[in-house]
């Protein structure tokens, strides 16, 4: 006779397979303090489920990762970029003996912020929103916003945190400074080059290191696809082979496999000395050998006109839709929130507007 696994059995199974350092469902929060838990599922998987079935995770599906191209094109977006980044932190997650609900929510809730035409609209937005003081805008401070107000999903504190703090803002773009809301700083939130000031879960740093895996082994894949490599075959340091010249599923499985054993000797070691809040990276070749290659590609393929292109065009559709929408609002809805708004307001609830929008959206309106 079959025996349905309630949630507090899926939470004593936990207790006994997964490692002493792993995030339990048992010990998950979440806002909103009357909640009824599900009778089923653990709280980290309810998240997941939540983030699955929420609409600016469909709206991933037609947004650019790197390359921009039609309908029809078969380069990544960034909605099978989320669905890779799972991939890899899930099968991390599992050879390490961690929350795999809980991997799974944050690497699929983690772009979910994300502007369209990639790291360019990222870029576009955050020039027009510092301009406007409105505090400027960074991806990942977006995925929040979109779980908590946009959608209001009410996700627990881990899997919120795990969103926010997958990367950190650069100092540089913000010149004259930044003033963090308080729920930033109460998950950790900290600039580029200083550490995270609340201690994250081995799955968040687990997405972390997918999120890089993944990204490594598609961009590769695409500009080798659209023919960027042609003019730099003989360019390519042979120690960059594997990188540069091997299929993407052989990329994928020499460096899973090497951080893999890694982290396991890390949190062995951890579990031995009794490491509270253990971290997890690269070994000290691989982590070298991978930042050699991200210069690489800046230098020789992120820079590429095929690439930069796309970047005037985002910078142009994106100033030219605020410039309308502050002047003519596109909904009855946001024109009456216009009325007692300060321009930084105006801008923000613009910003919520324009960041749900794909590539083919922005570029209708905007023609």
């Amino acid at each position: 006779m079959t025996v349905l696994r309630d949630r507090e059995g899926r939470e004593e199974l936990e207790g006994r397979e997964l490692s002493p350092c792993a995030a339990m469902s048992k010990n998950a929060r979440r806002r909103d303090p009357d909640y009824t838990p599900d009778p089923y599922r653990t709280e980290f998987a309810r998240d997941r489920d939540r983030i699955l079935h929420s609409r600016h995770f469909r709206l991933l599906m037609h947004k650019t990762q790197v390359i921009p191209g039609p309908f029809h094109a078969r380069f990544t977006t960034r909605l099978t970029h989320t669905l890779e980044v799972m991939q890899v932190a899930r099968s991390l997650a599992r050879s390490l003996r961690l929350n795999e609900d809980l991997t799974e929510a944050v690497a699929l809730g983690h772009d979910l912020g994300h502007s369209p035409f990639g790291h360019a609209g990222e870029d576009a937005l955050r020039r027009i929103m510092r301009r406007a003081g409105a505090g400027g805008f960074e991806h990942n401070e977006h995925s929040l916003r979109v779980v908590d107000e946009l959608e209001g999903l009410d996700l627990t504190f881990q899997t919120r945190q795990g969103i926010l703090c997958h990367t950190q803002y650069d100092p540089a773009d913000y010149p004259s400074g930044r003033e963090l809301p308080l729920e930033f700083t109460e998950l950790g939130y900290t600039p580029e080059g200083e550490p995270f000031s609340v201690p994250r879960t081995l799955e968040a740093q687990i997405v972390d290191l997918a999120d890089e895996i993944a990204y490594l082994a598609h961009d590769t894949d695409d500009m080798r696809r659209a023919g960027l490599f042609d003019a730099h075959l003989d360019r390519i340091p042979s120690r960059l082979a594997l990188f540069l010249r091997s299929p993407k599923r052989e990329t994928l499985g020499v460096i899973i496999k090497a951080l893999t054993r890694h982290a396991a000797e890390q949190l062995a070691e951890a579990e031995r000395k009794g490491t509270e809040h253990p971290v997890i990276g690269y070994p000290e070749d691989l982590g070298k050998l991978i930042a050699e290659f991200k210069a690489f590609s800046r230098e020789h393929f992120y820079s590429h006109p095929a690439i930069t292109g796309v970047c005037d065009e985002a910078h142009e559709v994106l100033e030219g839709l605020f410039a309308r929408w502050l002047e003519h609002p596109p909904t009855k809805e946001l024109e009456h929130r216009f009325t007692d708004a300060d321009d930084p307001t105006r801008h923000r609830l613009i910003l919520d507007r324009v960041v749900e929008l794909t590539d083919p959206e922005a570029l209708h309106i905007f023609r």
